[in-house]
């Protein structure tokens, strides 16, 4: 009776029905406030989580605000209230999902660009109980991409046959290192460069089914049986080379210069090794063998002569392909290994022969040894998985190809070869080239040329026409992004925040995949892989056309060619269709 209270109740007698109301609703929204509202439904966490992880960059440090609200989301799923930690951090560092459209946003572009598949399990068929068997080579004489469907020559090679696979020793690559550059030039000054394969693959991508070594190693390893102790001390990766005195350098550059002398006219005269005559201008490979491959309705190259994988090439403990030191030279159909690597190895089609489940398998050939149970799908999905450039490329031109300037399959892309290139029926003026291709483009599109033209002013008739990009808008002559180019990406994930100059043309390789449309150059083999990351990438038209051909708008016939030279076979990304890259 002294607090004034009504019998029976808490409310005192003067306090009015809206009063009580008003106190009982502050009263709720405090209790809300200090038990931190009611609990979200199980889709309604899984659904705010998937929008957070989608802000998450992939293969980069998550921020850590984003990081600390994940584990409260995966604390609320499991029936935890978060500690005290981090709620303070969560009300002081609220997360704010902006949303951003796919073709820009880090997570999709990304997802896109990483087709293979990191977790493939596509062993060599080396049998562990035999003694160590080798594939060594010469690299291709011509430039990169020359050399590189040679080098997937020798690793398809080495995959098929259980060998480890002997890298060359560090040397001057054509247009990379010397030659008449017209783009990616060495700065004034600047000391002389040697590459080898680990600056522009992905080694560990590659061992993961192909043991892979270098010269030096293998000479360690073989000093004995095969008299290699002359080369233990050979050079053995580039950083090598960057990092000694003139003097050392001046020793090594004779050193290997010796070294490929003696590869060419001495070592197919050691015992235990055999140079391979399986130039792919004249010959297909087999496997397992001719007639199991025609029994199982693969499509044989009637006009080259057929080779197998006998059992005397299986007795020696080196397979040795000395590229480009035949009595030809450069264009020697036994002695260089230069063609597009699907149209050299045959195989039976995954459709007539193979379970998806025979990827360990093996069966018996003739002559009683067991070889890898291989067919088209599982030797074309070694290629996609194993045989990739350096993951720098892909870091950079994901950042390229996701700027508002760009946008994934939002932009059309050409590949323009002006210099170096020895068909002249493979140059056109820019007006020209617009004239053939103008039916395939959108009104006003924005289109990415990658091209080594040095003249500022060639593209102008496009230039009227369609917003242009190139490599120049993004980075100075040094591989810097900054705030003098005319589009900025960040590049701190690289060292010195600079791309390699090295690895700007297959840089523009990875930007041109991710076009709309493809445009290339007539007989261009940097044009040839990009066709094939589009059939990767699954582009939305991976068809060919070229600046040279007058179009009267998008093809319906997928190629015009199976498989040359020039052009891969579309069974290499059509085979894995049904996969989940």
């Amino acid at each position: 009776e002294r607090l004034g209270l009504s019998q029976g109740t808490m409310w005192p007698r003067w306090m009015t029905a809206a009063a009580r109301m008003a106190v009982l609703a502050l009263a709720i929204c405090v209790v809300y406030l200090l038990v931190g509202g009611p609990a979200e439904s199980e889709p309604q966490v899984k659904h705010r989580r998937r929008q957070m992880e989608r802000d998450a960059e992939p293969d980069f440090e998550v921020p850590g605000r984003i990081k600390r609200a994940t584990e409260q989301l995966a604390e609320q799923e499991k029936g935890h209230k978060p500690n005290a930690h981090s709620q303070e951090h969560a009300m002081a560092e609220p997360v704010h999902v902006e949303r951003v459209a796919p073709e820009h946003d880090l997570h999709h572009v990304t997802s896109r660009m990483h087709y293979w598949d990191d977790h493939a399990n596509h062993l060599s068929g080396t049998n562990g109980h035999e003694p160590a068997k080798y594939v060594t080579f010469l690299r291709d004489c011509g430039g990169f991409n020359n050399i590189r469907m040679a080098f997937e020559v020798f690793v398809s090679v080495a995959w098929l046959t259980g060998r480890t696979l002997v890298l060359p020793p560090p040397m001057g690559w054509y247009l990379i290192d010397h030659g008449p550059f017209a783009r990616m030039k060495p700065k004034p000054g600047e000391r002389s460069s040697v590459s080898d394969e680990m600056v522009f693959f992905n080694m560990d991508g590659l061992r993961s089914a192909v043991p892979v070594i270098t010269w030096a190693e293998f000479s360690r390893r073989e000093k004995a049986s095969l008299n290699l102790g002359r080369w233990e001390t050979i050079l053995e990766t580039p950083s090598q080379w960057d990092n000694w005195p003139d003097e050392t350098r001046s020793h090594q550059w004779q050193m290997t210069h010796d070294w490929e002398q003696w590869y060419k006219n001495e070592w197919k005269h050691t015992d235990g090794v055999t140079p391979v005559e399986w130039g792919t201008g004249g010959h297909t490979l087999f496997w397992p063998d001719q007639e199991t491959v025609n029994k199982h309705n693969s499509r044989p190259h009637w006009a080259r002569r057929a080779v197998e994988y006998t059992r005397e090439l299986r007795e020696q403990k080196v397979l040795s392909f000395p590229s480009c030191s035949g009595v030809h030279a450069g264009n020697d159909p036994d002695w260089r290994y230069l063609d597009q690597v699907e149209n050299f190895v045959t195989v039976p089609l995954s459709a007539h022969y193979g379970a998806p489940g025979a990827r360990k398998g093996a069966e018996l050939d003739a002559w009683g040894s067991e070889k890898p149970l291989i067919n088209s799908a599982i030797y074309h999905s070694f290629l996609r998985d194993h045989i990739r450039l350096t993951p720098d490329v892909f870091r950079v031109a994901i950042e390229v190809i996701r700027h508002p300037a760009l946008g994934m399959f939002k932009y059309a892309s050409m590949h323009v070869r002006r210099n170096e290139l020895q068909y002249p029926e493979s140059y056109l003026a820019a007006d020209a080239m617009l004239t053939n291709v103008r039916s395939l483009l959108k009104e006003r599109e924005t289109i990415y040329i990658a091209t080594d033209e040095v003249d500022p002013k060639f593209f102008t008739a496009i230039e009227k026409e369609y917003t242009v990009v190139r490599w120049g808008d993004f980075f100075d002559e040094e591989g810097r992004s900054g705030p003098d180019r005319k589009y900025q990406i960040d590049l701190s994930f690289l060292p010195d925040h600079r791309v390699n100059r090295k690895l700007e043309g297959l840089t523009e390789m990875a930007i041109c995949s991710m076009g709309r449309i493809f445009v290339g150059t007539h007989l261009s083999t940097f044009s040839a892989y990009i066709r094939r990351l589009r059939g990767y990438v699954q582009a939305p038209d991976d068809k060919v056309y070229e600046h040279t051909t007058k179009y009267d708008g998008p093809q319906a016939e997928h190629f015009p060619h199976q498989g040359d030279i020039f052009h891969d076979n579309p069974s290499m990304w059509s085979d894995l269709r049904d996969e989940s890259p």
